[in-house]
């Protein structure tokens, strides 16, 4: 094992280690980076832009190691985007509208890896979605905006009613999928989205809540905000009911990749949900 930091020039290994490194790694996954949704650009920079900078000079140092990186369907939540059918094949090149520091990070390292592929460096880029939990357990990350806001909704027995639904893909496809397309020749895109989501409506069944429109529902979480898990994602909480426009992800070609190798991304459904809330013993 080697220890470097991502945020640091050559992963702070200095130039020796660095060029041994380079000559004896056969392919590279870059999954790292900070991911923080309440911070700004410049202070995800030195990690998640740099440091893929870094994984693109060991990968040239090397004569062209095969990388993969894990980007976010982030970068194309910009205005270019919202309500337009998005392919593996369609390439993030308008910035515009994508908010966040933490999209705004992943989306110039994505070009950065298109750049690094047009000049000659194997690059696949993997874009997953939401990433739940394991869908067999139900283990995940209870920190996240979904889990909190799950947790939140079993703390108020209400559920809000919102104008969309949402896409979960459970942690062990993304993982299955990305380790399986390691093997094989880095080149092309991929897109992890679950078309098969789920609706507020069905959320509140499975938590045996009311469901309420928007303005009650955050009535009564602000109300008693500090004692609630959606307490770090306080800023989200309009007073206007959230309107969420993205694109149509059509992630078909890499659903087909997938499948021939038996890796099928569960739905969306009331069991997986059921799976999570269990998970953090909330029913």
């Amino acid at each position: 094992m080697v220890v470097g930091d991502l945020g640091l020039p050559m992963f702070g290994l200095g130039v020796e280690r660095f060029a041994e490194l380079a000559g004896e790694v056969d392919v590279i996954c870059h999954n790292g980076g900070v991911i923080n949704f309440a911070e700004s650009y410049g202070a995800l920079k030195a990690v998640n832009v740099g440091g893929s900078v870094e994984v693109l000079r060991l990968a040239a140092l090397g004569g062209g190691i095969p990388v993969h990186y894990v980007s976010t369907l982030g970068v194309h939540l910009g205005d270019a985007y919202r309500g337009v059918r998005v392919t593996e094949v369609d390439e993030p090149v308008d910035p515009a509208g994508v908010r966040g520091g933490y999209n705004q990070s992943k989306w110039v390292a994505d070009r950065l890896m298109a750049e690094a592929r047009r000049r000659g460096v194997p690059v696949s880029v993997h874009r997953p979605a939401r990433i739940g939990g394991d869908s067999r357990t139900g283990v995940g990350n209870d920190g996240d905006y979904f889990s909190r806001l799950l947790a939140t909704c079993a703390r108020v027995s209400m559920v809000p009613d919102l104008p969309y639904e949402e896409d979960v893909a459970p942690v062990d496809y993304v993982a299955d999928a990305i380790v399986y397309l390691l093997g094989r020749p880095a080149g092309e895109d991929y897109h992890y989205y679950n078309s098969a989501t789920i609706c507020y409506g069905e959320i509140a069944e499975v938590l045996g809540a009311r469901l309420v429109p928007w303005r009650e529902w955050r009535e009564a979480v602000v109300g008693r905000l500090a004692e609630l898990p959606i307490a770090p994602f306080a800023t989200v909480l309009s007073e206007e009911t959230p309107v969420f426009s993205r694109p149509v992800f059509d992630c078909s070609r890499t659903e087909r990749v997938l499948a021939e190798a038996g890796i099928v991304c569960p739905p969306a459904d009331r069991g997986l949900i059921r799976a999570y809330l269990e998970a953090m013993c909330l029913i």
